[in-house]
């Protein structure tokens, strides 16, 4: 029987490469304190493998990455930890109270930066998610301040479409490209924008709406009361999935409808039904934020250079930023004041 190798521990506990191993039979208090014991030494593994890994870029240089594999973690994880200890390498500077998980999220700040956020996370014991959202909040207002002091040299307004866009001559849109809300409560909106479009889409043109799934029936109900159903698309998700609560379904794409203003039409050339949201989702500047490469393509297939594109929900400024960089002419309105200023910002860019 081999020798039991011991790596560590303390009074009647041993760390060993494959549990603990109990001496005797310690009372209730001792137990409860190595508890605590294991979760120090939990939260300070990711400190010590990424200070290891400094140590060894420092004085071995390339060899450094021989011992990599021997921590047992992927690459991202290596690069984390890594990073992180490089960001606090003042080690007074790391917060006993704040897990790691929290300090890798503040990697990217300047050291007040850190600092303030360190100490709000250690006051209000933040989670992680509740970190990443304070955080976005304060990235968009202040974005949305930059944005406030910008003139657009397109047709942006800030408003209900249903009211700022009054003066929008009738038949005079080649397009209508947009992303309304999904939730049920703003299931009004979708019998305004078929009102809408049917009054502004020249005849024949499209008014085409990202949807989500859940309201869906409701969704091309409404929408059928002004307009001509014409077809839906498929949007696929590469990369992440998120899960539907309450019904347990992992959606990997979005359905995107096609209604058309009479007369009914066909369009010109045969398109494929079925698009792809390539690259990392894009939520940096609103939380229904869609990707650039879907939003491009359809403006590709159902446009052309010079044609007025409008969006009444423009929320982050994607669709005007493609129409714009595409060399369409596009309009568009947003109800938020801070959306509306942070896709000022964007269009600008």
């Amino acid at each position: 029987m081999h020798k039991e190798l011991v790596i560590g521990g303390s009074g009647s506990f041993r760390i060993t490469p494959i549990g603990l191993r109990v001496i005797g039979k310690p009372g209730i208090d001792e137990w409860i304190s190595y508890g605590e014991v294991i979760k120090k030494i939990e939260n300070a593994t990711p400190w010590v493998i990424g200070d290891w890994l400094l140590y060894g870029e420092k004085w071995y240089g390339e060899e450094y990455t021989q011992a990599i594999d021997s921590t047992g973690k992927d690459y991202k994880t290596i690069r984390t930890y890594q990073d992180t200890c490089r960001a606090f390498g003042d080690s007074t500077r790391r917060r006993v109270n704040v897990p790691f998980s929290l300090h890798s999220e503040l990697a990217w700040c300047n050291e007040d930066e850190q600092d303030k956020w360190l100490d709000i996370c250690e006051s209000e014991g933040l989670k992680r998610d509740e970190l990443r959202k304070r955080i976005k909040d304060v990235k968009l207002l202040a974005k949305a301040e930059l944005g406030k002091q910008i003139r657009l040299d397109i047709d942006f307004r800030r408003g209900d479409f249903r009211e700022v866009f009054r003066d929008i001559a009738d038949g005079s849109v080649d397009l209508i490209l947009t992303d309304p809300p999904y939730p049920k409560e703003y299931l009004d909106l979708w019998d305004g924008l078929s009102a809408f479009a049917a009054r502004v889409l020249k005849p024949g043109a499209f008014c085409i709406a990202y949807s989500g799934q859940a309201n869906l029936p409701e969704v091309i109900r409404r929408l059928g009361t002004s307009l001509e159903y014409y077809w839906t698309f498929c949007l696929y998700h590469e990369g992440s999935t998120q899960i539907v609560n309450g019904i347990n379904v992992m959606c990997r794409w979005k359905p995107i409808l096609l209604y058309q203003k009479a007369p009914k039409r066909k369009i010109d050339n045969t398109v494929q039904d079925y698009l792809v949201s390539s690259g990392k989702q894009e939520k940096g500047d609103h939380e229904w934020q869609q990707t650039e490469s879907g939003v491009g393509r359809l403006i590709e297939l159902f446009s052309e250079p010079g044609d007025i594109i409008l969006d009444p929900f423009a929320g982050s400024g994607t669709a005007l930023k493609c129409a714009h960089d595409a060399g369409r002419k596009p309009i568009g309105c947003e109800l938020d004041e801070k959306s509306y200023n942070v896709a000022k910002l964007r269009i600008a860019s």
